[in-house]
């Protein structure tokens, strides 16, 4: 080694760009539902009252107000298990995103909203095909 070498450090970030990819769709599908499911309870985003397709308020025997509730609950549990688990919890979400869609779509008028929740369904399906080879449990 010369005076002007220094040794090299590892660097404290995987260098691998697509488990660093990972990594980031693991945090922001831990993230994401949580804050989704604690909007149910305190409404700190905005953007008007949630989407329920008026079959499923038919077929639901709460009311609306508590069924919200539930999905809010739901979604923090979601994130709690993604947090813990990327394969389980990635594909609960997704098929979690996949009733979301069906739900918006069938609500009529919301195919922006379907949209959205079938490309989030799909980075959770990415989810769980990483920790395939990224995680552990």
């Amino acid at each position: 080694m010369t005076v002007h070498e220094l040794p090299r450090r590892r660097a404290s970030a995987p260098a691998d760009p697509a488990r660093q990819g990972f990594l980031i769709l693991h945090a922001a599908m831990a993230v994401l539902p949580i804050v989704l499911g604690l909007d149910k309870f305190l409404g700190f985003l905005g953007g008007g009252p949630p989407v329920i397709a008026p079959a499923v308020l038919d077929a639901a025997p709460l009311g609306a107000l508590t069924l919200i509730k539930v999905v809010g609950l739901v979604e923090i549990a979601l994130g709690v298990g993604v947090a813990m688990s990327a394969r389980l919890g990635g594909y609960a979400l997704a098929l979690w995103f996949a009733l979301l869609a069906l739900n918006a779509a069938v609500a009529g008028e919301q195919m922006a909203l379907a949209l959205r929740d079938a490309g989030l369904l799909f980075g959770a399906l990415a989810l769980g095909r990483g920790a395939a080879r990224w995680s552990k449990v």
